[in-house]
């Protein structure tokens, strides 16, 4: 054994705990430890140099050397383990440089990681802290990164396994000697550690991985629990990981906020949150640990997105609530432009693909219902519902403000009796709430539904015997007198004139209408023919016959036009409507259509012919002086 050294410590002396407090404000416990720490690293190194080299072998011991034994190092303390014990020492040391020197050589609070970590240890006892502090997270990071290569090598050099032989020695009354094995690393292998530590500053599942198996090791929860109390190890070992563990919840907790709220924020992924968890995530702000952090980019994004929330909701229900209100005649065209439609059509778009709204459901705040539950009636069906009722309520009014066809006003009826309901807005505007939407639409949209039925009930029959005649008139074997009667100008105007005193506007009637053209069409055709027997017809009457023609067959007349100016677009009627041309020209006027699409065949052939003639005309006699242009073609020609 060797004699105590004048400049050591007793070995019963325990070294001075450090606590949170003790970093930041100032080094000296830091400075001390050091000084203590060269010392004890002096004579561990003297203790080497005479220790044995640990190859005993199994051998009865000399009961003799006993007594000296207890009053030394034991057998159990050989080179090996000193070894193990100067690396620790060694790293130990390192690990109180660096404390100290990120203590000492920074100059705003932000960048003191010893600092933060006392300012977290008090914030956390308390419901805030006594003055706001904003710390920067990047220097957070770093700290935590570099922190956990020096408690990797803390851990690792660790000579807990040779003081467990020691201690098997010892209850064994030195009946044997053991060889004493060197320690390994149990937390992971130095490649998966610098690899982990090289992505921890850009990935948060590297620095999971790298500080996890850290500060979850069983070693360190022993060491935390019993060594530091027995004080078998240096005490910066466990205020290392007592650092490390408090500012990587701290991280975590933090990070874990700020992938949330970015979420949130952005939409990143497909999860949805409802008002109050975007509400509570704004609050959150003010609460610890996101006090002590600069988040006013995340703070000014939730609260924009909030306030939109906010307004939405009320230009929403706003909006509902005008869905049912009945426009004055004429406000609202039949193309549909209405101020409550195009709002509600732009929020149904927002709700869906708007940047602050796509990813909140329901739409609204949750109220509580008589039953006692939270529940929130403002949802993208009832935005879908509103759209449908306005929708129908503006064809409503077309309907009463002009003569529509009889099958958009059937529509209309059927669509009344299956109307969605909508729900009671929260709060009423200046004017003062309803109880119940749909009840009130209901009720206000009666009278009109039953003027509308009576119309289509009263007058189907009249409708129906035209169609019936119209039908039979289309089939050229009926000679009958009354179907050659609706053949001709005079038995469709009289037909005509029966059904343009109705209220409402039939098919039937927009046959006729074109039937009449095409009659009217084909009579001036014929004065035509009859004209050119005599004298030459121009050119331009024959191209003005077809255009008329081509015009009447595609329902692009001004009459056709007129008739349809007010009335609500149909495609399908539209569609039957250009069938029935098409049948009608070989009903009404086939020689007619003939002679004219003839005609102006011929006459558009002869007319290109000329004009290709003349082009080369002209072209020769540009390149040739003296040689006049022929006159152009007249179009009385």
């Amino acid at each position: 054994t060797f004699p105590p050294s004048p400049d050591m410590p007793a070995d019963d002396e325990p070294i001075r705990e450090m606590h949170a407090g003790d970093f930041g404000a100032k080094d000296e416990s830091l400075s001390e430890y050091r000084r203590l720490l060269r010392e004890q690293h002096y004579l561990a190194t003297k203790i080497n140099a005479a220790g044995d080299d640990g190859e005993e072998g199994d051998e009865e011991d000399d009961p003799a050397n006993s007594e000296d034994d207890e009053n030394g190092p034991g057998p159990a303390v050989n080179s090996c383990f000193v070894a193990h014990l100067t690396n620790a020492l060694k790293e130990n040391e390192k690990a109180v440089d660096f404390l100290s020197k990120e203590s000492s050589t920074s100059s705003t609070v932000g960048n003191l990681p010893l600092e933060l970590y006392a300012k977290v240890s008090r914030v956390m006892k308390t419901s805030e802290s006594d003055q706001p502090t904003s710390f920067d997270k990047g220097n957070l990071l770093m700290f935590l990164v570099n922190s956990s290569q020096y408690l990797y090598n803390l851990l690792r050099h660790e000579p807990t396994r040779e003081m467990a032989v020691r201690q098997q020695y010892e209850s064994n009354k030195g009946r044997k000697k053991r060889r004493v094995q060197t320690p390994t690393a149990a937390i992971m292998d130095s490649t998966t550690f610098q690899t982990l530590s090289s992505n921890a500053l850009v990935s948060t599942k590297a620095l999971s991985k790298l500080l996890t198996p850290l500060l979850a090791n069983k070693s360190t929860s022993q060491r935390t629990r019993k060594n530091v109390n027995d004080n078998q190890e240096p005490a910066v070992t466990s205020r290392m990981v007592d650092v490390v563990s408090k500012l990587y919840q701290l991280w975590k907790s933090v990070t874990d906020w700020v992938d949330n709220a970015e979420d949130m924020v952005n939409a990143i992924s497909k999860r949805v949150y409802t008002f109050e968890q975007v509400e509570g995530m704004s609050q959150s702000l003010v609460t610890v640990p996101l006090v002590l952090f600069d988040m006013s980019s995340l703070s000014n994004k939730l609260t924009s997105k909030l306030s939109r929330a906010r307004f939405f909701e009320m230009e929403a229900w706003s909006a509902v609530k005008s869905s049912t209100q009945i426009p004055v005649l004429g406000s609202a065209s039949a193309g549909g432009e209405d101020d409550c439609l195009a709002a509600l059509s732009r929020l149904k778009i927002e709700a869906t693909s708007g940047q602050h709204m796509k990813n909140i459901d329901p739409l609204s705040r949750c109220t509580s219902s008589s039953s006692g539950t939270l529940s929130s009636s403002l949802t993208r069906a009832v935005i879908d519902d509103a759209i449908v009722i306005r929708q129908w309520v503006l064809d409503l009014n077309q309907a009463k403000s002009h003569r529509e066809r009889i099958t958009f006003v059937q529509d209309i009826i059927e669509r009344w009796n299956a109307l969605p309901s909508l729900p009671t807005p929260p709060f009423d505007g200046l004017e003062g709430g309803i109880a119940n939407l749909s009840a009130a639409l209901a009720a206000n949209t009666r009278d009109s539904i039953t003027v509308l039925s009576s119309s289509c009930f009263s007058y189907s029959h009249i409708i129906g015997n035209a169609e019936a005649r119209l039908l039979n008139s289309t089939i050229a074997d009926n000679t009958s007198e009354q179907d050659a009667r609706l053949r001709s100008k005079e038995g469709v105007a009289l037909a005509l004139l029966e059904l343009t005193r109705l209220p409402i506007l039939s098919v039937v009637e927009e046959k006729l209408h074109l039937r009449h053209e095409l009659l009217d069409w084909n009579n001036r055709v014929k004065d035509i023919m009859t004209a050119s027997a005599v004298s030459k017809i121009s050119y331009s009457q024959i191209e003005n016959l077809y255009r008329q023609l081509m015009s009447i067959l595609a329902l692009k007349t001004d009459r056709r036009i007129e008739l349809c100016q007010n009335i609500k677009p149909c495609t399908m009627i539209e569609g039957q409507m250009k069938l029935f041309a098409a049948s009608e020209e070989s009903l009404i006027c086939p020689a007619t259509s003939a002679w004219a699409r003839t005609q102006f065949n011929k006459s558009s052939k002869w007319i290109e012919g000329y004009n290709d003639v003349m082009d080369i005309i002209n072209s020769q006699s540009n390149s040739a002086p003296g040689v006049s242009s022929p006159p152009p073609l007249s179009s009385s020609t």
